[in-house]
């Protein structure tokens, strides 16, 4: 299982003593290696980045094996204390355990990483045929 630490975490702002929701929607390239590598993850980031990649892009993520409602929880210190107890709970479990954690994941692993293939190769299309199109502008001039 791979621990993901996004870039940012924190989400309240401390200098006016209120608490402002950070826009999720802003992920890095920390969240996309375990799942170009078909391995599960618990994610330390901004509430709702899971409930994000869900909605925006299609891909699974692992509840019911990890109680993911951290993800909901907007007060950054109880997200973190619930993140801390799932990944308290995975190193409690016993090898036979773990190893049947990952048959029950493996399904949405495969699901993630054929995603992320398929909307790499969709990309990569897209930069090709405007790529294409710069220099056909340019060849005609």
């Amino acid at each position: 299982i791979s621990l993901v630490t996004e870039t940012i975490f924190y989400q309240s702002d401390w200098k006016v003593n209120e608490f402002s929701i950070f826009p999720t929607g802003f992920i890095s390239e920390k969240i996309w290696k375990p799942i170009g590598h078909c391995q599960p993850f618990i994610l330390a980031g901004p509430a709702k980045t899971l409930k994000y990649i869900r909605e925006k892009y299609g891909f699974k993520t692992f509840h019911p094996y990890i109680d993911e409602s951290y993800d909901d929880e907007c007060n950054d210190m109880r997200r973190i204390n619930l993140i801390e107890n799932e990944i308290e709970k995975f190193t409690k479990k016993t090898k036979l355990e773990k190893i049947q954690f990952l048959k029950n994941v493996q399904d949405i692993c495969i699901h993630n990483q054929k995603l992320f293939i398929s909307i790499g190769e969709e990309s990569r299309k897209e930069i090709t045929e405007s790529t294409r199109e710069k220099y056909d502008f340019l060849n005609k001039l």
